[in-house]
């Protein structure tokens, strides 16, 4: 049987179950392997762990045509922006449970006539549980975070050298800490001011704190998680506890570290999944694709927490981080996830437009939105300047939110 012959109608049935076919031009599909790569000392080949698939996008240029084309068109732009999964009948591979990212519509009234192409980017859907609501999930991911039993997990240093060592470890990771997340709250003066005089408190006070292992690992948690409850873009926060854990992840650990160092270190990588998944609890997300991007965040900074967790195991030789508290954090990161999702279905969508003919800023924001409270946004997001701030011309591709 020929390939041609193996394709199938195309087909796309929204989550209120409206059914639309359509032709298409182009079909996409893009992944990637959650796979953290471990290099050894002494050792020629890496380790290699496959943790799964990442999420995989499905682009396609669906064609409507014919004598009622436009209303059809419509419909279907309206369907994109439903509430919840939908179905994407797709001509390749199969039925697939969907999200619609991202997704623009052409039509030619010179070359091409009777005729909308839609670009559309789709992100597959698992068949994950959500929760009855985001609020829901929230409350229960908030609990959950109080019961992880992160803080159980220091031990008192062994000797003088190994009190050192520990020492040295929190402080170097104060240092990357403060500044990867002093930028991303900065918007919130009194978070931020709060949030430094945590570390400044915390480091006055690390040598009394080092004898006193349990109020050591309280403090430290409390510190680390502070800047998850700041009030501002929450991929500003994601962004900023990731650089974090990459940070941690890419230190230089030599091999027998103490019992106790490793405990410290591997504290500070629960810590920093913890306030990954609390920032997702305050704050802002605005987008259906930013909120899609929070989730690679999210699962990109777990492998990676994962891997330096194993790399301080490695050089250690002795310690192994605590299998409670790690199973908890997962379930909490995979509930995590599910509550994103289902936020987003309620959350803008990025639309594209060509321009038909010169526009002014103003004229267009008011045509696409009713008033003009975007106007600052629709700039910063087509990133106009110059001219364009004044007369948008003509064949520019514009983006906005709805």
């Amino acid at each position: 049987m020929p390939y041609l012959d193996r394709l199938r109608e195309a087909g796309y049935r929204s989550p209120s179950d409206a059914e639309f076919t359509f032709l298409f031009q182009e079909l996409e599909r893009s992944g990637s392997k959650k796979a953290p790569i471990h290099e050894f000392p002494q050792q020629d080949l890496p380790e290699v762990q496959d943790l799964g698939q990442a999420a995989v996008h499905f682009g396609i240029k669906a064609v409507f045509t014919g004598e009622d084309y436009d209303l059809i068109a419509d419909d279907f732009w309206k369907a994109l922006a439903e509430h919840g999964p939908a179905v994407l009948k797709h001509p390749r591979w199969g039925d697939l449970r969907v999200l619609p990212i991202t997704f623009a519509q052409a039509e030619g009234f010179v070359d091409g006539m009777r005729q909308a192409i839609f670009t559309v980017d789709f992100v597959r859907l698992g068949d994950v549980a959500y929760p009855t609501t985001a609020v829901q999930a929230e409350s229960e991911i908030g609990a959950e975070l109080e019961e992880t039993g992160i803080e159980d997990i220091e031990v008192a240093p062994e000797n003088a050298l190994a009190t050192a060592a520990s020492k040295k470890s929190y402080t170097g990771f104060l240092t990357n800490f403060k500044s990867t997340m002093t930028a991303a709250i900065s918007a919130v003066g009194s978070v931020r001011e709060g949030f430094e005089r945590l570390i400044n408190d915390f480091e006055n006070t690390l040598d009394t704190l080092i004898l006193d292992p349990i109020t050591l690992a309280q403090s430290f948690i409390a510190l680390v998680r502070a800047p998850a409850r700041a009030i501002t873009s929450i991929s500003a926060k994601l962004q900023g506890y990731a650089t974090a854990i990459t940070n941690l992840k890419n230190t230089t650990l030599g091999i027998g570290i103490y019992y106790s160092e490793a405990a410290s270190r591997a504290m500070q990588a629960l810590g920093l999944m913890a306030g990954l998944a609390e920032s997702t609890l305050t704050g802002t997300i605005t987008t259906r694709i930013e909120a899609v991007q929070a989730i690679e965040i999210i699962q990109e900074s777990i492998i990676d927490a994962l891997e330096a967790i194993e790399q301080i195991e490695a050089a250690s030789g002795t310690y192994t981080a605590p299998s409670n508290v790690l199973a908890a954090i997962r379930v909490i990161i995979a509930q995590t996830i599910s509550m994103l999702l289902e936020r987003s279905f309620d959350l803008k969508i990025e639309r594209q437009i060509i321009l038909d003919s010169d526009r002014t800023p103003l004229d267009l924001v008011y045509e696409l939105y009713g008033d003009l409270e975007n106007l600052d946004d629709f700039l910063d997001y087509n990133r106009l300047n110059g001219d364009e701030i004044f007369m948008i011309p003509r064949g520019r591709r514009v983006i906005y939110y709805v």
